[in-house]
């Protein structure tokens, strides 16, 4: 089941980077309730002060804060959350996390996923809401612009108890290489992933929705932990703003 999910998120990679969004794959939005993805990543906003309005698919705070929408596709036994947040100037950012289990089991494994990789990033980068235990801020100068520099925790995801640690220099590479970017301003995000499954490794890295090459270097160039039987997986997001 864990290879059929990874092709999974290896085939959801392939649309965005197609713009091809679930919305145009017959995926629709309930009106309320537990199966409404939307919704349920609202109440999370809640819960950290920020009330969110509905209009149609999207929620959204204000009128000039960035707006979200929420997608699901069950798959049998798992299915794939895509996330879309469109911030300043129509940017959109697009994340997307796997499910495990069946319908709503499935739906909530995947929102979870959601809250605690991304959701206190894009609160600090956008909402000004930035809360030190699960997210960092940082100032980088790059290319003689001032960036401010949102970083989530690792998530992890972890079957039959392998055990993994992330190399301390990882985000020593990893701004190495996003100093190398000809950055214009404006807003930039990332996402690494790395999945191990009965002794095959998986990574991505996406730099505005668009494979990396710089990223995949970062990860490629460690020695992760294979393992016959177990299941492990490795996340990370940021998000960078012109200050």
């Amino acid at each position: 089941m864990i290879k059929r999910i990874l092709a999974g998120l290896t085939s959801l990679s392939d649309a965005l980077r197609s713009n091809s969004p679930f919305r145009g794959q017959g995926m629709a939005v309930e009106s309320s309730g537990n199966s409404d993805p939307t919704g349920l990543i609202a109440e999370f906003f809640d819960a950290h002060g920020i009330s969110m309005f509905r209009e149609g698919d999207w929620a959204f705070s204000s009128s000039d804060s960035p707006a979200l929408a929420a997608y699901y596709k069950p798959l049998g036994g798992y299915g794939l959350l895509e996330v879309h947040i469109i911030v300043a100037d129509n940017t959109r950012i697009v994340e997307s996390f796997a499910g495990f289990g069946d319908g709503e089991v499935g739906l909530h494994d995947a929102v979870k996923r959601f809250v605690s990789n991304d959701l206190h990033v894009l609160l600090a980068a956008f909402w000004g809401v930035a809360e030190p235990a699960t997210s960092t801020v940082e100032k980088w100068e790059i290319g003689g612009k001032d960036y401010d520099v949102y970083l989530g925790d690792y998530g992890f995801r972890l079957i039959d108890d392998p055990e993994i640690t992330v190399p301390d220099d990882l985000v020593i590479k990893l701004e190495q290489q996003i100093r190398q970017n000809p950055l214009d301003g404006g807003v930039h995000w990332f996402r690494l992933f790395l999945a191990q499954s009965s002794g095959h490794l998986d990574v991505e890295a996406l730099w505005d929705n668009e494979i990396w090459p710089g990223g995949l270097e970062v990860l490629n160039s460690f020695q992760w932990p294979i393992y016959d039987e177990s299941y492990y997986s490795v996340r990370l997001f940021g998000i960078l703003r012109e200050a």
